[in-house]
C-alpha cells in the first residue's frame, strides 16, 4: 500500500470533522439504541456496496489515492454516512413525511448526495474507474427507502412493550 497524505485525505478528515459536528445538534433526537443500530447499519450497508463495487471482478471505483484501502477512508465510512443517514430520518420523523412530500423530500436529499460525490470527485477523494455518476441518481432513493423501512422497524420495536 503507498498511503500518503494529500489534499484529498485533509478534505476527508474536515468534511468527517464536520459531520461529527453536524450531528451534536440532533444527538438526542433519538432514542439511543436506535442510533446506535442506524449508526452500525449505515456503516455496514456502504461497507458493503464499496466492498462489492471496489472489489474484484467489478473495480469500478477508489478512495482517494490508490487502488487498495486507505485508511483515510475509514474517516468517510465511519462519520458521514451515518451522520447523512441521521440527518435524512430526523428530517422523516420530525415532518412525519408520507406520498409525495417523502417523494421530494428524497428527491433532495438524492441531489445533494449527488452533489457531494461530485465534490469528492473534484477533490480526488474518489475516483471512477467505471462507475458513472449518473448511476448514483437511482442508488440513493433505494438506499433511502431501506433505510427508512430499517428505521421503522426499529422505532416499532422500541416503543412496543417488553414482554
Amino acid at each position: 500500500m503507498n498511503f500518503k497524505w494529500d489534499w484529498n485525505e485533509w478534505f476527508m478528515l474536515f468534511t468527517s470533522i464536520g459531520s461529527v459536528l453536524a450531528f451534536l445538534p440532533i444527538r438526542r433526537y433519538f432514542h439511543p439504541v436506535l442510533t446506535c443500530i442506524i449508526w452500525l447499519f449505515s456503516l455496514v450497508y456502504v461497507e458493503t456496496i464499496d466492498f462489492f463495487l471496489v472489489g474484484s471482478p467489478f473495480q469500478l471505483y477508489y478512495f482517494s489515492d490508490n487502488e487498495t484501502y486507505e485508511p483515510s477512508a475509514v474517516f468517510v465510512h465511519m462519520t458521514q454516512y451515518s451522520v447523512s443517514s441521521m440527518w435524512f430520518l430526523y428530517g422523516y420523523h420530525k415532518w412525519q413525511l408520507r406520498g409525495m412530500k417523502l417523494f421530494l423530500y428524497i428527491l433532495a436529499w438524492t441531489g445533494f448526495a449527488v452533489l457531494y460525490e461530485w465534490i469528492c470527485i473534484l477533490n480526488k477523494v474518489l475516483t471512477f474507474t467505471g462507475w458513472k455518476l449518473l448511476y448514483s441518481v437511482p442508488t440513493y432513493p433505494v438506499s433511502s427507502l431501506l433505510l427508512i423501512a430499517v428505521y421503522r422497524l426499529i422505532y416499532k420495536h422500541l416503543r412496543s412493550p417488553v414482554r
